[in-house]
């Protein structure tokens, strides 16, 4: 072993550091060393940069070992021994493909670097990521001669909106038919990354008849060969001598290699597996399975059925009944489990309800801590929202059974976030197709589901569980009832934040909101008062002191003690003269009818004197439609109260959805919103 000094170190994001070393390695792309840090342990890395002179480890900080490393400075020393395994093969003439997951960009950017330098080769290099912001070695991959970069992020936020496997096979084919550009080279895939995704480059190679090599990770405690650790399946392959990268026909042969990846600790995890065993001697089904088997149950079913939102639906799916099923609730976990496994979390919660069944599955049969949102915060006992054993800081993984608009999802997120979590992805085992995972996308999370509505209706079809007929009623009703984006896309918000309130004024059709905004914008105020006050004499010297500064100055007429009509023409002169609004706050809430009335008539007539009123929209649309027959006519805005900050109010999820849609139905009254965020 060799004692190295760290000669430089550069940050590549937040959790991944490259630490370089002068030393001569002589290391082949796909290599590791065994880096051992004192007093800590040693692990396995692999070869991310090597000139000859000076070679680099990209590291991912986690666990002791790498916390450590990642706390060393320029001039401190680890030991070094290696390098250690096969590496990929250096071919001329053979057009190389290359496909990173994560930091396994880092060993495929130096395998492009020397086959480009050394063979002049060209090379496609596909790299995906949950982001952009994830991405590693952009910059570095796309100054490599010859090679063209393509990229994939799940969120969309760069490159193909997607898993970079989405694009292996257009480029296989791409590259297969391009005779005059390869002049005639052979295709070679080569992939690093989480195990899953060079599982599916592996099958993708298959299928197409590509050649590929896979750098397989196994937990390797010696590098020799002496341990046993790494030995994979029955075949005796000790992946730190004869891997870690194997050719196709050897992955293919690898028995458990897609089927379980590596925990933090070291310890194989099963994913899935036909054909290798669970200790309870289960197998797990594959989706298609699933969803026949989710059928037979009847948590698919098909006919005429009322939803929440009042609508009739030809397909209602109660995943609930799935606890009185074992066998499948376990296989929707494992399955749930797969899909994510590639992902760095510290715990999973589950939305309730139907999904607090699926994480505790989980989290029982991979050892991973779980903590569990509260529907209804109780006034007594711990009070807590957020039940469990958490640390403010840790990665939380969101588990949920369906999403049709995202509403359940965020209602666990939010106070997730507030107790100091975050929160990256949530894992999904249908999405109806219906802007779910858009909006999810806008929030900053990713969405990972198991199958769509389009997937769950081609099994059923293909099996004649239902005809073409339902098929197309189905298909038809999930494109006809779209949900609205329940948060503002990045563009639109940049666009908003740039326009000044002159401008935005220019584009309201409403005109008190008009007038609104253009009191603020020649005032250089964005300034209301809360005049809470019991008194004519209060409330008129609240508004002639203050009425300079503000733009809207808020009542509740209905507190005044001696309230008469000369309080009003006051307030109405004072509000001419200083320039600024009236919003009495009455909070309506009445059948329409009513509060048409209580509008208009009555003993405070507000309608002739409030520029602004507000009201509830528990009693549905009708409540918008009889205030905007007395406010239209005058000019009057009308705000919403989609949400409130009394501790257990009844304000949120659904109903604030639903005050959105209400609010987007009648644009020419409702001029915003009261609510504690940014909706």
């Amino acid at each position: 072993m060799n004692y190295l000094k760290i000669s430089k170190i550069e940050q590549e994001n937040d959790q991944v550091k490259t630490f370089y070393f002068d030393f001569e390695l002589n290391s082949k792309p796909g290599q590791f060393v065994m880096l051992w840090v004192p007093e800590i342990d040693q692990k396995p890395f692999s070869v991310a940069y090597d000139n000859g002179k000076t070679f680099g480890l990209t590291v991912f900080k986690r666990g002791p070992l790498t916390e450590k490393l990642f706390e060393m400075n320029v001039g401190d020393r680890v030991g070094i021994s290696g390098p250690y395994g096969t590496w990929f093969s250096l071919k001329p003439h053979t057009h190389y493909i290359m496909v990173a997951g994560g930091y396994g960009a880092a060993p495929l950017g130096f395998l492009a670097e020397r086959l480009t330098e050394e063979y002049g080769v060209t090379v496609d290099f596909c790299i995906g990521s949950r982001n952009k912001d994830l991405l590693l070695f952009e910059e570095r991959i796309s100054k490599i001669p010859n090679t063209f970069l393509h990229i994939a992020t799940d969120d969309g936020s760069e490159g193909h909106h997607g898993y970079v496997t989405d694009i292996l096979s257009q480029v296989i084919e791409k590259r297969k038919d391009a005779k005059d550009l390869l002049q005639n080279r052979d295709v070679i895939v080569c992939t690093c990354g989480p195990e899953l995704m060079e599982k599916k480059v592996l099958d993708i190679c298959n299928e197409k008849d590509v050649n590929c090599e896979v750098s397989i990770e196994r937990y390797m405690k010696c590098g020799v060969g002496i341990c046993g650790q790494c030995v994979v399946d029955d075949l005796g392959i000790c992946m730190c001598k004869e891997g870690p990268v194997v050719p196709k026909y050897i992955a293919n042969k690898i028995k458990e290699f897609g089927n379980y990846h590596r925990e933090k600790s070291g310890a194989k995890t099963y994913l899935k597996s036909p054909s290798v065993k669970t200790e309870t001697k289960t197998t797990t089904m594959d989706t298609e399975q699933l969803i026949l088997k989710l059928h037979e149950i009847n948590a698919v079913k098909f006919g005429e059925f009322k939803l929440k939102t009042g609508s009739l639906s030809p397909i209602y799916i109660d995943l609930r009944v799935t606890v009185s099923y074992p066998e499948v609730l376990k296989s929707i976990a494992q399955i749930m489990w797969q899909k994510i496994s590639h992902l760095n979390f510290d715990i999973i919660a589950g939305v309730p309800y139907t999904a607090l069944p699926i994480a505790t599955a989980m989290s029982l049969e991979h050892n991973k801590p779980m903590v569990m949102r509260r529907k209804e915060v109780k006034d007594y006992g711990t009070r807590k929202a957020i039940e469990g054993a958490f640390t403010p800081g840790q990665t939380c993984l969101v588990v949920e059974d369906l999403i049709t608009s995202g509403s359940s999802v965020f209602e666990t997120i939010d106070p997730l976030k507030h107790e100091g979590l975050n929160v990256k992805d949530v894992v999904v085992l249908l999405d109806r197709e219906q802007g779910g995972k858009e909006n999810i996308s806008q929030r900053g999370c990713v969405a990972h589901p198991i199958f769509t509505m389009s997937e769950l209706l081609e099994v059923l079809k293909k099996h004649n569980r239902i005809n073409q007929d339902m098929y197309d009623e189905v298909r038809n009703y999930i494109n006809n009832t779209q949900v609205r984006p329940l948060v503002s896309t990045q563009p639109m918000q940049s666009q908003t934040q740039n326009l000044t309130y002159g401008a935005r004024a220019q584009q309201c059709t409403n005109p008190t909101a008009k007038k609104l905004l253009s009191i603020m914008e020649e005032k250089k105020t964005n300034l209301a008062i809360a005049a809470d006050v019991t008194t004519k004499k209060e409330l008129l010297e609240i508004a002639d002191r203050l009425g300079s500064e503000i733009c809207v100055l808020k009542t509740h007429i209905d507190i005044v003690e001696d309230f008469d009509q000369n309080l009003v023409h006051e307030l109405m002169r004072l509000a001419q003269t200083r320039n600024f609004l009236l919003f009495e706050d009455r909070k309506f809430a009445d059948i329409g009818n009513t509060v048409k009335h209580q509008y208009e008539n009555g003993i405070y007539h507000i309608s002739d004197w409030a520029d602004i009123v507000n009201a509830h929209t528990v009693p549905g649309p009708g409540i918008i439609t009889g205030l905007k027959e007395v406010g239209m006519q005058k000019g009057r805005g009308l705000l919403l109260l989609a949400e409130m900050s009394p501790e257990g109010n009844l304000a949120t999820g659904e109903y604030t959805e639903k005050s959105l849609k209400m609010a987007e139905d009648n644009k020419d009254f409702v001029v915003g919103f009261i609510t504690m965020k940014k909706l």
